[in-house]
């Protein structure tokens, strides 16, 4: 997965909103890379796992593109977590265990000074 020409997804919009906002701080707001896998017509060639790593990987390189223009607060949505998420216990493990890996790998790039939070639907947290 290569961002289109290498460019930046989001950072016009971030100077845009902060450019409006003042001197209130704007956060950086993607879509994480499991979401972004399960709301897509993904190949069926490769494994979800592996489409997942290349997507957090770009997803990483935006949160550094924003970090670089000045954002300090990224948020990084995994709305569709669960979605795909198989029913039978070891195989949900599995699943979970690289979504879980991918998200983290999407956001472990950021500075420690930037704080990074996320979003996620309807999932539970026992």
């Amino acid at each position: 997965v290569v961002r289109k020409g290498g460019a930046a997804m989001t950072v016009r919009e971030l100077a845009v909103c902060q450019k409006a906002s003042g001197a209130v701080p704007v956060k950086g707001m993607l879509t994480g890379p499991v979401t972004i896998l399960n709301w897509s017509f993904c190949r069926v060639d490769v494994p979800r796992a592996e489409q997942a790593v290349e997507v957090a990987l770009a997803v990483r390189e935006e949160v550094a593109d924003l970090e670089a223009a000045g954002c300090r607060v990224v948020q990084v949505d995994e709305a569709a977590l669960r979605e795909r998420m198989p029913l039978k216990k070891e195989e949900s493990e599995k699943y979970l265990e690289w979504a879980v890996a991918c998200f983290r790998l999407s956001t472990c790039g950021a500075r420690p000074s930037t704080q990074v939070v996320t979003h996620m639907c309807y999932s539970t947290f026992e």
